[in-house]
Parts: C-alpha cells; sequence; structure tokens
C-alpha cells in the first residue's frame, strides 16, 4: 500500500530537482562565489571599473601593527592586512623585470609609499619579518646598493599562484621574496577564516583542490572491487577464514603495540596509566571476539557455504562483473548533476561586497 505514495513522492521530488536545477543553470554563475573585492569595494573581473582585472593581489605588506597584533594572537587587528586588495590582470611574481598590472585604488593613490602598483618597503621590514635583507636588496633595488640605508625604499615584492580569483602567497626555495614563512602561514590563517569562511564556498573549494585525489580513490574502489568478485570466485571459503584470522591478530598486536607505547612514559604517569588500560582493552576486545567464533562456528560454517554458492553463480553468470563498472557510473554521474545543480543553484543572484576585510 506504501509503494505507489512513495513512488508518487519521489517522481514529484525528482521532477523538483530538474525545475530548481534548470532554473540554477539559467540563472546562476559559480564564478560569482569566489569574487574577490578590491579596497574599494570592486568585484575582480566582476564590475564595470575592474572587468579586465579578475584577480584580488594584495599589494601592501603587514604593518608594525599587525606584526603586533599577530604576535599577541589579536586576530581582529590582524584581520586588516587584507583590507588592502588591488584588482590585477595576472598575478605577479617576485620578478623585478616584471611589473604588477593593476587597477589602482583610491588608498593606493593617497598613499605615497606606492609607486604605480608597487608598494615600497624599507631594511626595517625586511628585519623584523625575517628576509635575508642583502639577497633581496641585490634582486630588487636597481639603485647604487653601497648607499643604502635604512629609510631606502625597495619594492616590495613577492611570489603567488593563482587560486580561483585570488593571488595567493606562495614561497619558492629558489627564490627571494618579501614574504617569509611566518608572513605566509598568517595570511593562509586569515585567508581561510575570513574570505573562505562560508562552509559551502570552502566545501567547494575544497572539492576543487582535491578532485584528483577523489578520482583516484574512486577509480581504486572500483579496482578493489573486482578483486573481491575475483577472490570470491576462486577461494571464497579461504577468504572468510582468513579475513576473520586478520581481525584476531590485528586486535593482539594492536593491544601489544598500545602497551609497548605506554613504556614511553614514565610509570604512574597519567600516559602510561591510560596506554596501558586501552591495551588490556583491546585484549579484552580480541578475547570477547574469540569467544563469538568460537559460540558462532555453525553461522560461520554456513556463511562460507553461502560464499560458495555465491561464487558459483558468479562463475554461471560473469555480467555480475559488469555491476560495481556500471554502479560507479551511474552513481558518479549522479552525484556530479546534483553538485552541479548545487553550486549553480547557490550561485543565483548578483554578489555584493562584503564588510571589511574582503
Amino acid at each position: 500500500m506504501t509503494d505507489c505514495p512513495c513512488c508518487l513522492i519521489f517522481i514529484v521530488a525528482i521532477l523538483g530537482f530538474c525545475a530548481a536545477s534548470g532554473y540554477g543553470w539559467q540563472k546562476g554563475d559559480p564564478r560569482k562565489l569566489l569574487i574577490g573585492w578590491d579596497s574599494d569595494g570592486n568585484g575582480c573581473g566582476f564590475s564595470e571599473v575592474t572587468k579586465d582585472y579578475p584577480h584580488l593581489y594584495w599589494a601592501e605588506p603587514p604593518t608594525n601593527a599587525i606584526f603586533d597584533a599577530i604576535k599577541t594572537l589579536n586576530v581582529n587587528a590582524a584581520l586588516s592586512v587584507l583590507n588592502t586588495g588591488t584588482c590585477v590582470k595576472e598575478c605577479p611574481q617576485a620578478d623585478p623585470a616584471t611589473s604588477v598590472n593593476c587597477k589602482v585604488t583610491k588608498s593606493m593613490a593617497s598613499n605615497p609609499s606606492y609607486s604605480g602598483c608597487t608598494f615600497n618597503i624599507d631594511l626595517a621590514y625586511l628585519e623584523k619579518w625575517g628576509i635575508d635583507s642583502t639577497a633581496y636588496i641585490d634582486k630588487f633595488y636597481t639603485g647604487d646598493k653601497s648607499k643604502v640605508t635604512q629609510l631606502t625604499k625597495i619594492p616590495f615584492r613577492y611570489n603567488t599562484s593563482k587560486m580561483f580569483g585570488f593571488c595567493l602567497p606562495t614561497i619558492k626555495t629558489d627564490s627571494i621574496s618579501a614574504v617569509s614563512e611566518k608572513t605566509l602561514d598568517t595570511f593562509m590563517s586569515l585567508f581561510q577564516s575570513t574570505i573562505m569562511d562560508s562552509k559551502v564556498t570552502e566545501y567547494m573549494s575544497d572539492i576543487a583542490m582535491s578532485w584528483k585525489v577523489l578520482a583516484v580513490s574512486s577509480a581504486t574502489a572500483i579496482v578493489l572491487g573486482y578483486i573481491y568478485l575475483i577472490l570470491i570466485r576462486f577461494m571464497g571459503a579461504v577468504l572468510v577464514w582468513l579475513s576473520i584470522i586478520l581481525v584476531q591478530l590485528s586486535l593482539i598486536a594492536a593491544g601489544i603495540f598500545t602497551f609497548f607505547q605506554a613504556r614511553n612514559y614514565e610509570d604512574g604517569s597519567d600516559n602510561n596509566k591510560w596506554l596501558k588500560i586501552s591495551a588490556y582493552v583491546i585484549w579484552g576486545v580480541a578475547g570477547l571476539y574469540l569467544i563469538c567464533i568460537c559460540c558462532c562456528w555453525n553461522a560461520i560454517r554456513i556463511g562460507i557455504a553461502v560464499y560458495q554458492t555465491t561464487a558459483e553463480y558468479i562463475a554461471k553468470n560473469m555480467r555480475i562483473f559488469l555491476l560495481p563498472l556500471v554502479t560507479y557510473i551511474v552513481a558518479g554521474s549522479w552525484f556530479a548533476i546534483w553538485l552541479a545543480s548545487f553550486v549553480f543553484i547557490f550561485s543565483v543572484g548578483e554578489p555584493t561586497h562584503r564588510e571589511p576585510p574582503y
């Protein structure tokens, strides 16, 4: 009696999904979800004045106040490092032979430390952030290096890598840059806690960055599935007993490992005590597992008989080997359609710049 109503509900849900997906594909634009906003509130590659500048770049280094805020873990104060972004045509590199092509913002135009799109720093900045000042001056200072003083202005340049609509700082071991590991770690932490703060944006970013790993994992699962079918075909009974024995040995080995780990700590310490307790618990589970095997001996034999029957079925119906592949293709296609539709639906509407930090 419940099959027909449930079928109708399922059909309505599918039709609703198709309608919502069609609307999302027609009205949505996933690129809007990851727009970088400069300090004037213009969307890089989106607003009219910055449509030719699709990437957000932070041309200004952290100030002394931000440096102190980072040391005291004052996150709210440190976030202001992200307020000075500007839109650029290409993500810059720490290369003195190239220039930064940006859309100059109002704050940049009114700041005398800027020369066009490049901010100028002094030796104090390099020393405070632990950067090799000699190597940096040799690479980026074009004047007489013998006359360099603490007040000498040097271009602030660092390597970046493109991530969606952002130029994120990177460190190349073979390149001199105005960004130290400390600066990079701080910047990435702030970037993740603000720009990527939305859970949906974070999830989409994770999928986009790890799609190769997901694809390899899926392919590996298919291969393992086929190997398992082949093993059932030729050695179903052995597979059952081998699984049982491996579980038992793994529990015993885990208990031994945990017990010996306890010896790394002083007798009577909390770590020593809890590791020993953990070892005893694991051995207890291993003992219960062995008792269950003994009590369920006949059930296991029946299970082995079922495995053997399954092996005979597979031998007489080789088309069953297509089942994992077909299931993988259908499920993967459905997931890809669902994910793409979700992204397009989520991107419907016109974006507006957020309050600082951008």
